[in-house]
């Protein structure tokens, strides 16, 4: 598998979780991406910090799993 689509855009600082609801960010960095055995995307994980204090602020890594079609699979950013 090839990551190679030059389309996509970046990524913004803000995440619309399932409920509606807003997680703002001073920044989003560091994104990585984690492969199975088979070659398949698992996780997509990121660094972020809110709270207006840039790299001073509340920092995080924010990890999160790609959504496979599965029935009855739960996935997204509430996950």
């Amino acid at each position: 598998m090839a990551f190679s689509n030059l389309t996509v855009g970046a990524f913004g600082p803000r995440i619309t979780l399932a409920d509606g609801t807003v997680w703002a960010n001073d920044y989003v960095e560091r994104p990585l991406v984690t492969m199975g055995p088979a070659g398949a995307p698992l996780a997509l994980y990121l660094g972020m910090a809110r709270g207006g204090g840039g790299y001073d602020g509340h920092t995080c890594n924010w990890p999160q799993l790609f959504c496979t079609g599965a029935a009855g699979e739960r996935c997204g950013p509430t996950v």
